[in-house]
């Protein structure tokens, strides 16, 4: 028996296509191209890892803020970590699903501060005219609403009142629009002998009603009130001194434009200034000391 050897036959594959598939570009473009892929995926869990918390807050804003405030306290309720997170700055556009209807008197209503002087001054008005009585009745009769039966001294005089000033120095409202003023004033009288003499200072309360539209209206007549408590100066002696020339000019400079014929009674150092009392004249020829602090 012939027995013929076992050779192992080996495929022969060539070199140069060997080569040609090691060295072919779309296979290396899409190696890079997965290669990008793992590295962006590998940092995107990174990125999740460091920056997850514990804990989450879902917030869920309403779909149209009412207010600035409301966008501020919902912001200032996120939470990450526990710890809470400041708000940024909304800029919110405030809608209305109902037109805002004004009326004519909210168009026309003055602010509080305005409506209180403006019944300050229809008190002081007030007082001028009701106490003052120099023949003309014409203020009387625009008293006339609020008097009623009574009568004014101003239809029949017995005597010359002016008012010689009046201020109001307190005002309370006790309800809306309506204003409780407290008015001091002096008057000047005819004296027995001719001429005028003072009356001691007296107040009174006047009530103002002040309408949206800044109409005031005078409620009742006057009532009596307290003048505020008053307690006469005191000033401490001072010690004469001798100032400069420049100084001593300045002061009567200053004093001559209140008056006429400036002159010096007397001068001291008080309050780390200069105290100068300085007499000036008017054409009543009268003369009164002042003071000029330097």
């Amino acid at each position: 028996m012939n027995e013929q050897p076992e050779f192992e036959e080996l495929e022969q594959i060539p070199w140069a296509a060997l080569a040609a598939r090691a060295n072919d570009p779309w296979r290396r473009v899409s190696q890079v191209v997965l290669g990008a892929l793992a590295v962006l995926l590998l940092g995107l869990l990174a990125a999740r890892w460091l920056f997850s918390g514990d804990e989450a807050t879902i917030m869920t804003l309403p779909a149209v803020a009412s207010s600035r405030a409301d966008v501020a306290a919902s912001a200032a309720d996120v939470a990450v970590a526990g710890e809470a997170v400041p708000p940024d700055p909304v800029e919110v556009t405030v809608t209305s699903s109902e037109p805002s209807v004004y009326s004519e008197a909210d168009l026309m209503a003055i602010s509080v501060p305005d409506e209180s002087r403006l019944a300050a001054m229809r008190a002081e008005w007030l007082v001028q005219d009701f106490f003052t009585v120099d023949g003309d009745d014409g203020a009387a009769q625009g008293l006339a609403a609020v008097v009623g039966e009574h009568s004014l001294p101003q239809h029949a005089p017995a005597g010359y009142s002016y008012v010689e000033w009046a201020r109001s120095f307190a005002i309370s409202s006790p309800q809306p629009g309506r204003y409780a003023v407290d008015v001091a004033f002096r008057t000047l009288v005819t004296a027995d002998a001719g001429g005028f003499v003072r009356t001691d200072p007296r107040a009174v309360t006047v009530i103002i009603d002040v309408d949206v539209d800044g109409t005031t209206q005078l409620v009742d007549l006057p009532s009596p009130a307290t003048l505020p408590e008053m307690v006469e100066m005191s000033l401490a002696a001072i010690a004469p001194a001798e100032a400069s020339a420049e100084m001593t000019a300045t002061a009567l400079r200053i004093a001559a434009s209140i008056g006429s014929d400036p002159a010096v009674l007397g001068v001291g150092q008080v309050d780390g200034g200069w105290r100068f009392v300085v007499e000036i004249g008017d054409r009543s020829g009268n003369r009164w000391p002042v003071v000029i602090r330097r």
